[in-house]
C-alpha cells in the first residue's frame, strides 16, 4: 500500500500510490498530547441564583402577557425549561487529542489550518483552553483541562499557532462589563 520512491529509509510510506496512479504526499498522524475532558463545568447553582433567575422570568412572562404577545411568552417558558435542563445535566468525558494533523475532540477533527491562536485562562479554580478557529467562520471554542497539563500543552500548540488572546471589541468589553455586574455567574464566551 505504501512505497518507497524517493529511497528515504526514515520515511518509507511517505508517498501513497493511489488506485488512479497518482503520488500523494501522506502526512503520518502522530498523538502528541492526550487528556480526558468534562464536556462543560459542573456547577452548583445556589438558591439566590434560582430565585433571580425565576423572578427575572415570571417579570418577563407577567410582562409579555400583558402586552398580549402568548407566543412569546411560551417561547420565554420553553426557553427558561431548556436552561434549566442544560444547567441540571452531567457532563459527558470527551477524549481531547492533540496530533500532527490538529485537535481531534472526541471523533471530530479540527485542522490546525483552522486555527489561529490559543491561550489559557482560569476561572473559578477550572482552567480552559480557548482555540480561536477562523475556518469556515469565526468562533472561539474552549476545553477544559487540568492546570498541569498549561505548559505542555503551550510548548506543543506553540508549535502550531499563536499564543495571544485576543482583543476584545468595545461592544464586547461592555457586555462582558454588563454581565460581571450581575448577581448570578453567566459566561461571557457562550454569547
Amino acid at each position: 500500500m505504501f512505497k518507497n520512491n524517493d529511497e528515504k529509509e526514515n520515511f518509507p510510506e511517505e508517498f501513497y500510490n493511489d488506485p488512479m496512479g497518482l503520488k500523494r504526499y501522506v502526512v503520518q498522524e502522530k498523538n502528541l498530547f492526550q487528556w480526558l475532558a468534562p464536556s462543560k463545568v459542573e456547577k452548583k447553582w445556589q438558591q439566590s441564583e434560582i430565585r433571580f433567575f425565576l423572578v427575572i422570568v415570571v417579570l418577563l412572562a407577567i410582562l409579555l402577557l400583558l402586552f398580549s404577545e402568548f407566543l412569546l411568552t411560551l417561547v420565554l417558558v420553553l426557553g427558561m425549561l431548556v436552561t434549566l435542563l442544560i444547567a441540571t445535566t452531567k457532563p459527558i468525558q470527551l477524549t481531547v487529542s492533540v496530533t500532527t494533523i490538529g485537535i481531534k475532540v472526541s471523533e471530530k477533527y479540527h485542522y490546525w489550518e483552522q486555527f489561529t491562536q490559543f491561550w489559557f485562562e482560569e476561572k473559578n479554580g477550572t482552567v480552559f483552553l480557548y482555540l480561536r478557529e477562523v475556518f469556515p467562520q469565526v468562533h472561539t471554542f474552549r476545553l477544559i483541562l487540568r492546570e498541569e497539563d498549561t505548559a505542555s500543552l503551550q510548548t506543543i500548540l506553540g508549535k502550531y499557532l499563536l499564543f495571544k488572546k485576543p482583543q476584545e471589541t468595545q461592544i464586547q468589553k461592555k457586555v462582558h462589563g454588563f454581565i460581571n455586574s450581575l448577581p448570578i455567574d453567566i459566561d461571557p464566551w457562550l454569547l
